[in-house]
């Protein structure tokens, strides 16, 4: 289980990076406009988020930095949930759960630390 969890984060944070630079770029952009950025910053920061998922991503599938990944993953998340309860609290109610989503990948993402130096 623990390399297909592996896997499954790497993905889940590679893809949401392409995701958002690619097909999901004007929902995004919307997301950052409703908490308030402006065009120039929430482009910037949109650039970072993404930037920091995909290298998250690969970082968690080298063995390495697959510790490293797991906890700065772990960060990340939480600052995401706070970034999104304090400008876009009204996320928390989106029926496709863009907010609620990274509870279970916390728990995944603590998981797969947990059995990590398991043999």
């Amino acid at each position: 289980m623990k390399p297909l969890a592996i896997a499954v984060l790497a993905a889940f944070w590679i893809m949401s990076g392409i995701i958002a630079l690619g097909p999901g770029r004007d929902g995004a952009m919307l997301i950052l406009r409703l908490a308030g950025a402006g065009p120039a910053t929430a482009t910037v920061a949109l650039a970072i988020g993404a930037a920091i998922d995909i290298v998250l991503g690969v970082a968690v599938m080298v063995r390495r930095t697959c510790r490293a990944a797991l906890i700065a993953m772990l960060a990340v998340s939480l600052g995401y949930v706070a970034a999104g309860a304090i400008a876009t609290p009204q996320l928390f109610a989106d029926p496709l759960g863009s907010i609620l989503k990274i509870f279970p990948i916390m728990v995944a993402t603590l998981f797969v630390l947990a059995i990590l130096d398991e043999r």
